[in-house]
């Protein structure tokens, strides 16, 4: 795989990029934004718990994924649909719904869209408060390319 580093001054200047890469041939972009240029691609999982002291990733997810669901129900909550364990999937359902909750999750979010990238990029930032040492992100994988 290919890494490329295009760095620009300005977002007139990465919304050129951003339509060349996406208009240009057919390919099979995802996109992925951080605020900061020295943060890892990790999951937020990682992120929490480093090294899980010897204990599989997936039993520390599932714990507190369980955990979470637990204290839904007892405080009255009710799961959507999906989240209930119907089939093979709704462990996965479970992880999507805990992560936009908080719950730390082994999954690492991509978009399609650039400008979904984007936002988290730039959300939160403040232009009067930016220095020039500061760089953001905006991660564009191929994943048609090997």
């Amino acid at each position: 795989m290919t890494v490329n580093t295009i760095k620009v001054r300005s977002a007139a200047s990465a919304f050129k990029i951003i339509e060349r890469l996406t208009f240009g041939d057919k390919r099979d972009l995802i996109f992925r934004g951080h605020k900061h240029h020295s943060w890892t691609l990790q999951s937020t999982l990682r992120r929490h718990i480093g090294n899980s002291r010897g204990r599989s990733d997936t039993w520390v997810y599932g714990n507190m994924i369980a955990h979470f669901v637990a204290q839904l129900i007892s405080i009255g909550i009710e799961l959507p649909f999906g989240l209930v364990p119907v089939s093979s999937s709704y462990v996965r359902a479970r992880l999507e719904f805990g992560r936009h909750y908080g719950v730390p999750s082994p999954v690492i979010d991509f978009s399609y869209s650039p400008f979904i990238a984007m936002f988290f990029a730039f959300n939160g930032v403040r232009p009067d408060r930016a220095t020039s040492k500061e760089f953001f992100v905006l991660y564009c994988l191929n994943r048609s390319e090997e």
